[in-house]
């Protein structure tokens, strides 16, 4: 989700979305596991509004606080302006969610 971490570091946060190749190669290394294949994938979505958006990251458990505790709500409902302004287009607000996928072997 590039476009919240943008948002996020408007407001000082470290994202912590995520992981990269690189760290998910270093935890294999470090679990004697070997990164056989990796892909990634780019899905652009358009939501009604910036609530929207963050509404579907809590229904889905995305709840991991940047510094370990949640944003206070007035914080919360800045980034939320924010993230919208930032991301509105006549159909709505854009997010772009970069899944990926990994095989490992032993």
């Amino acid at each position: 989700l590039p476009e919240l971490a943008l948002a996020l570091a408007r407001f000082d946060v470290a994202p912590g979305i995520g992981h990269s190749r690189e760290q998910l190669e270093r935890a294999c290394s470090a679990a004697g596991l070997r990164l056989v294949a990796f892909q990634s994938e780019s899905i652009p979505r358009v939501y009604r509004d910036a609530r929207e958006f963050f509404e579907v990251l809590r229904a889905m458990g995305a709840s991991r606080y940047p510094g370990g505790s949640p944003l206070a709500p007035g914080a919360l409902r800045a980034l939320m302006r924010d993230y919208g302004e930032g991301n509105a287009s006549a159909h709505g607000v854009h997010a772009t969610w970069r899944p990926w996928y990994a095989l490992l072997s032993r």
